[in-house]
This record gives C-alpha cells, sequence and structure tokens, in this order.
C-alpha cells in the first residue's frame, strides 16, 4: 500500500462513518506528519484529559512536592459508579498507583483524587508549558453537573502529540519519570480500539478515552527499529457507545502501511 493508498483508504472511512474525525500519523523521528486530518480540531477529551493530570503529577514529583509513595485516602465519597478498582471502601492508595490505575484502566475515581491534590491550575499550566493550543481541565472526569453547565475537558490530536513525542524525548520530564510515565502508557488494558484488529503482541504507549458517542486512542506504536504516533479521536458517532470499529480499522490500516514501508526500507 502507498501513502496516496492509504490516505484514501482512510478518507473513505470517515466519510462513511457519520462522525466527526481527527487523525494525526507522524513517525517520531520526521518533522511533519503522514496523515493529517483535522489535527487541530478540539474534542471533548474523556479520559484523555488523564495524561495531562499524569504529566502535571509527576511535575510535581520533580519538584519534590510529591513523592510517588505520597498516600492518599479515597473516600467513600470519592468512588464513581464506574470504577472497576476502587470496590473495597475507603482506604489510601499511593500516588503511584493512583497514576497507574488511571493510566490502565482509565480511572476516574483516581484522577479525581488526583485533580483535588494537585489543582485545576497547577495541571493547566502544564498547558502553557507544552504549549497545548486546545487542551484544557475545566471539570473533574465524569462530572456530569458540570457538562450540564456546559463545562467538559477537551484536547486535539495535535497536542496529544506534543505530549506523547516530549515523552519519548524526555524534554517534558527527566528520563526516569519519563519512562515511567511510557511504562504505564504501555500498560494499557483496553484493546478495543488501536488493537481490535492487529494480531501481533507489539508495543503501543497510548491511552484510550470513551464516552457517550465519543472514542479516542492515542499514542506510539513500537515496530522493531521504528517509532511511530498515532491519534484517532472520534466524536459525534451516530451510535451512544462511539466507534471503537473505526477507530480500530484505521489503526491497522496505518500499521500495514507502516509494516510494509519498514520492509521495502530494509530490502
Amino acid at each position: 500500500m502507498n501513502l496516496l493508498t492509504l490516505q484514501q483508504e482512510i478518507a473513505r472511512e470517515i466519510s462513511q462513518s457519520g462522525a466527526n474525525v481527527s487523525v494525526l500519523a507522524q513517525n517520531l523521528q520526521d518533522a511533519a506528519p503522514f496523515i493529517s486530518i483535522a489535527p487541530d480540531k478540539r474534542m471533548a477529551a474523556a479520559e484523555m484529559i488523564q495524561l495531562l493530570i499524569l504529566v502535571a503529577a509527576l511535575r510535581k514529583v520533580q519538584q519534590n512536592r510529591l513523592t510517588l509513595d505520597t498516600k492518599m485516602l479515597v473516600q467513600q465519597s470519592d468512588i464513581l459508579e464506574d470504577t472497576e478498582v476502587f470496590l473495597f471502601g475507603e482506604r489510601a492508595y499511593t500516588v503511584q498507583e493512583l497514576l497507574a490505575w488511571m493510566m490502565i484502566k482509565g480511572e476516574n475515581t483516581a484522577a479525581n483524587v488526583l485533580i483535588d491534590a494537585i489543582g485545576l491550575t497547577a495541571i493547566n499550566a502544564e498547558t502553557e508549558r507544552l504549549q497545548l493550543s486546545n487542551t484544557i481541565l475545566m471539570c473533574k472526569t465524569s462530572d456530569m453537573e458540570a457538562l450540564a453547565a456546559g463545562r467538559n475537558n477537551y484536547t486535539c490530536s495535535a497536542d496529544l502529540y506534543k505530549i506523547c513525542s516530549a515523552l519519548y524525548a524526555n524534554t517534558l520530564l527527566p528520563q526516569p519519570l519519563s519512562q515511567l510515565a511510557l511504562a504505564m502508557m504501555r500498560a494499557q488494558r483496553n484493546s478495543n480500539l488501536f488493537k481490535r484488529y492487529i494480531w501481533q503482541n507489539l508495543p503501543i504507549t497510548h491511552k484510550t478515552g470513551q464516552q457517550t458517542y465519543l472514542s479516542h486512542d492515542a499514542g506510539v506504536f513500537e515496530i522493531p527499529n521504528h517509532f511511530y504516533f498515532l491519534s484517532v479521536l472520534i466524536s459525534n458517532a451516530p451510535d451512544v457507545s462511539g466507534d471503537m470499529q473505526l477507530c480500530g480499522r484505521i489503526a491497522k490500516l496505518i500499521f500495514d502501511y507502516q509494516k510494509e514501508a519498514r520492509a521495502s526500507a530494509n530490502k
């Protein structure tokens, strides 16, 4: 598959979906993307905003204002109905454990406890540091009252690329903290999006986000001797559950293109 065919196939998938879609694909060593469809389109972030919370928390660790072993109390009133982890009632968890569950399971309970501890101002300061033009944390996750009042959390594919590429380059945080963040992302347990149609057990360092009519996935594919970033953000899908299949099909198309390109380059 050549690049033009790839672009045409992705355009066809998007046109048939009836959804709003942003796609950004870029080799980490390149200065420009090879697929760029509405990369700056601001969308409701869902759990993608947890990537910003992760960076802000690790910034506090870097500044010695927080440690990974610091314990935080998760009260019964903090525990959301959508939790799959915090089922043991009120108890204390370390910062590292809260960050891990937030990243690998998208736990909104953990995210909200961290938001309370770090603060909206400190978290949003990271958007200025990285010059993220369309990312903002306006409320806690799963805050139905905030949503009803018109407040939401937002991001875009271009901003997610900036975060991920900076973590890989160790320009956002010191290397040990960057590596910790990437390890948590690599442990992502949701295989319903990028990994949906890829049978190979390859490392993907990514973050997923799902909400009504929304399916997001973004991160870095680590194929042998070659890393590339991919973001697929889908909103206003026809189905209330979003469109995980579309996200998976786009990821599969790009993965197959990258495999063929690497095989040709190695001949």
